[in-house]
């Protein structure tokens, strides 16, 4: 099986930000999603029916085959990191000691950065087509591979392992 996309080569790949003046239009158009802060996302692979899941007890990210509980750490608050226009934290079950974190290859939860230097918590968010990749600022990217959630280098944009499909909750 091929990790290829289906002819995405001509997509183009947009930096999502949140809105500087109200006016939300950082994913307008996708079916009516528009990011804010605030905003609160499943994150499905797009390789397989497999949804972004932090688990508190080990600080592990994993996968989850259902939103629906017991997989309560499938929803991700995203946080604009203050005067980063386009970096994002994502925070697990809005609790900032639970915040997407990544070390490449490793993903794991990671307590919230209050002076924002940590990398390896902040994210930028793409949308390509109809899918969202999340890149950290260290410059890897979010992928699922055999149904674990990794960090890694990007070689081909149409590697539909590191796209996600996201979910909006709230």
């Amino acid at each position: 099986m091929s990790h290829r996309g289906s002819a995405m080569a001509e997509v183009p790949m947009t930096l999502l930000r949140a809105p500087v003046d109200g006016s939300a239009q950082a994913l307008e158009g996708w079916q009516g999603l528009r990011l804010r802060d605030g905003m609160h996302l499943a994150l499905r692979s797009a390789a397989k029916p497999l949804w972004l899941d932090g688990v508190f007890d080990s600080r592990r990210v994993t996968t989850a085959k259902s939103t629906a509980h017991p997989f309560a750490g499938t929803r991700w608050k995203c946080v604009e990191v203050p005067g980063q226009s386009g970096l994002w934290r994502l925070v697990c079950q809005n609790e900032d000691d639970y915040c997407l974190g990544a070390d490449a290859p490793d993903v794991r939860l990671e307590k919230s950065d209050p002076d924002h230097v940590l990398t390896g918590v902040q994210w930028l968010l793409y949308r390509r087509g109809d899918h969202l990749m999340l890149r950290s600022k260290s410059g890897d990217w979010l992928g699922c591979k055999r149904g674990t959630p990794f960090c890694a280098p990007l070689d081909d944009l149409d590697d539909v392992r590191h796209h996600w499909i996201p979910q909006v909750y709230w």
